[in-house]
């Protein structure tokens, strides 16, 4: 059963998604491959992986989920008309760009604007106590209070000096 959309732009995304993934499967030969949309994780599977890269894709629009690029359907549609006239494509790689890109990603980035992994970060209940099931079953107010921990989930590097 095909999948149902509730909007154009959901159409032409999961279009774009599933043309862009059947193509890759179909350069490489493996029925798990599948576009990544973050910088990192592209590069380790696409790339270095497979030795593909994309070429075609416009300045203008970041690499990035096709689920937060900004700017409506018409820009999803953009890059469907690319895709589907052969300008944005996967072509093969050279040894070259591959021990480029494994160097530094930011070699073969699609375009000049792009989404990189974000790091995990600390624990979200900075100035919180966690809830303790065991050590007070009946919610009583405690006799020491827990607050979390004290710093943020990313430390500005001003605090470094």
């Amino acid at each position: 059963m095909k999948p149902r959309y509730s909007d154009s732009r959901g159409y032409v995304r999961g279009h774009l998604r599933e043309d862009v993934d059947n193509e890759l499967r179909k350069l490489t030969g493996d029925d798990e491959a599948g576009m990544y949309w973050t910088l990192e994780d592209y590069v380790e599977s696409v790339v270095l992986q497979h030795g593909l890269k994309p070429i075609g894709w416009p300045p203008d629009i970041p690499f990035q989920n096709l689920s937060n690029i900004r700017g409506g359907v018409s820009v999803l549609t953009r890059l469907e008309y690319l895709w589907v006239h052969g300008i944005l494509k996967f072509v093969r790689i050279s040894e070259d760009e591959r021990m480029a890109a494994s160097l530094n990603a930011k070699h073969l980035a699609p375009a000049p604007k792009y989404v990189q992994r974000k790091s995990p970060g600390g624990r979200e209940d900075t100035g919180r106590g966690r809830y303790r099931y065991k050590m007070n079953p009946y919610n009583l107010p405690l006799r020491h209070p827990k607050t979390g921990p004290k710093t943020p989930k990313y430390v500005p590097a001003e605090w470094d000096n």
